[in-house]
């Protein structure tokens, strides 16, 4: 019997075809039938106990895309921000089709993306994550005002002379 931590190595998370090539694939099966291995994003696993676990599950998203963390993400490996939210934001090439999913959204870019490593993790720069992440912010807030049905003219009291 395996221990799988080894096949994962330091970040706790591995596509399935390097464990796969460490074990077989039909273990790695094995393994995820009986939930010993659960699946992040396609073709990346870990073990239970780590599935919730920011940083693994940042390690698995950027290997999947193979791209950094952006967005809200990025400010939080860049120490910006305290919480680190759930849904993991990452930068990809603009040609490249990937989904977004339930925990994991995929933001395209036509502008080349500089990538640094901070602890350990692809991320956008500080820069460009602020830049980023102010954009969906008031992105958002243009959207909700343009949903709004336009409502009767404000009336005020009377203007005296």
């Amino acid at each position: 019997m395996h221990d799988l931590l080894p096949l994962l190595g330091p970040t706790r998370t591995a596509s399935v075809a390097a464990v796969s090539a460490s074990a077989s694939a039909r273990s790695v099966g094995r393994w995820l039938a009986t939930g010993r291995l659960v699946q992040l994003h396609p073709g990346w696993v870990t073990t239970p106990e780590f599935a919730e676990d920011w940083t693994v599950r940042a390690y698995a998203a950027t290997g999947y895309v193979r791209g950094p963390l952006s967005h809200m993400s990025a400010l939080a490996v860049h120490g910006v921000v305290d919480n680190r939210v759930t849904r993991l934001d990452v930068t990809v090439a603009g040609e490249r089709r990937l989904r977004s999913s339930r925990w994991l959204r995929v933001h395209r870019s036509r502008i080349p993306t500089a990538v640094v490593r901070v602890r350990g993790l692809p991320a956008t720069t500080l820069a460009r994550s602020l830049i980023d992440t102010w954009g969906d912010a008031h992105r958002a807030r243009a959207m909700r005002a343009s949903t709004r049905s336009p409502g009767p003219p404000a009336s005020g009291p009377p203007v005296s002379d």
